[in-house]
């Protein structure tokens, strides 16, 4: 069984698409290595998509770990195409923030609509603005 711990670092490891391609590959044999770096490189840029969408830092945290957790359980169904295995990734990531969005919407009773992601240049204190205020919306 693959053990997956989330990264202490928020320094992202790049990697190459030709190693990426090799990574992948041990990946489906589930080699324990090959997942902590997969998940190394792109868990805080996962976390930061999520976080982007929904606006919650634990629940950000969360699914960006079942992210990696369905991407263990599908890792037979995907195909390597020497494009970055991330697209796969934050498709994963997209559709499960926009599962919690829709379950939330139904929990509060509020009409769900798909934020738009925020500007990559918006600075920390208005990210923090922004999330107070969605957080005194809940």
């Amino acid at each position: 069984m693959i053990e997956l711990r989330m990264p202490a670092m928020h320094n992202e490891a790049a990697i190459s698409i030709e190693d990426e391609g090799g990574l992948v590959a041990r990946a489906k044999a589930m080699d324990d290595a090959a997942w902590a770096h997969l998940l190394h490189a792109y868990y805080p840029r996962l976390r930061a998509y999520i976080w982007n969408r929904i606006g919650d830092d634990g629940a950000a945290e969360d699914l960006a770990a079942q992210v990696f957790e369905e991407a263990v359980t599908r890792i037979g169904d995907y195909e390597w195409r020497g494009l970055p295995f991330g697209a796969w990734l934050f498709r994963i990531a997209r559709n499960i923030s926009t599962d919690f969005l829709r379950k939330r919407a139904r929990r509060t009773g509020i009409a769900f609509q798909a934020a738009e992601p925020a500007p990559l240049s918006r600075g920390l204190e208005q990210r923090v603005e922004t999330q107070q205020l969605r957080q005194a919306l809940q």
